[in-house]
């Protein structure tokens, strides 16, 4: 993946010099042979054409940069689902198995700064805590929310992810006295085994 996205770089910045040789070599010609300039006026024309390809090349290069940002944040990303996986598949314990789903999605998610993964307790008709990202309280002792409330309850019920950009001015977040953590933003994803909703990941 690190090789794929050196080739992507590699293959801009080919372009954005390419593009510079080729715009100076028709502004030549064209000064030249179409308006039968001097060469002196031929040099002074090819030299405002240089000027405006660094321009040119300034911007490209920025934008290659950004560029070259991303892709290292992507395969950064891309090697954290790696070594995830590869511990996934070494876990049998379920408290363990969704810690570490929990964990490699705050990894992932840079501006996430607390989380939870609440699964659906039929029995009770709540979703209940399984898995917390803040070691100062214990999942277990969190309390559990109803199906029929909150946002977690509506992305089971609806099967979606729910972005909420401010909790303080939506009627569906609930706040619960023993969560340990507050929110000002909140993305809930439901988890889904084939067609079926097991619960809810909140970031």
């Amino acid at each position: 993946m690190e090789d794929a996205g050196k080739m992507h770089l590699e293959s801009l910045k080919r372009y954005v010099m390419v593009s510079i040789a080729v715009v100076l070599a028709f502004l030549g010609g064209f000064y030249f042979f179409v308006m039968k300039v001097s060469l002196v006026q031929c040099v002074l024309g090819w030299l405002f054409g240089l000027s405006v390809c660094l321009v040119i090349l300034h911007v490209s290069f920025r934008y290659v940069f950004r560029m070259q940002d991303r892709t290292t944040r992507y395969l950064n990303q891309m090697k954290i689902l790696q070594e995830v996986g590869k511990d996934l598949a070494s876990l049998v314990d379920l408290p363990q198995l969704l810690q570490a789903i929990l964990d490699s999605a705050m990894a992932i998610t840079p501006t996430a700064s607390a989380g939870t993964i609440h699964l659906i307790d039929e029995s009770r008709g709540q979703l209940m805590p399984r898995a917390a990202s803040h070691h100062q309280f214990v999942a277990a002792e969190m309390g559990g929310m109803p199906l029929e409330r909150g946002v977690a309850g509506l992305a089971c019920k609806e099967e979606r992810t729910i972005h909420i950009a401010d909790v303080s001015h939506d009627s569906r977040f609930i706040t619960l006295d023993n969560a340990g953590t507050s929110f000002r933003s909140l993305l809930v994803a439901p988890l889904m085994v084939g067609e079926k909703c097991l619960g809810t990941i909140s970031l």
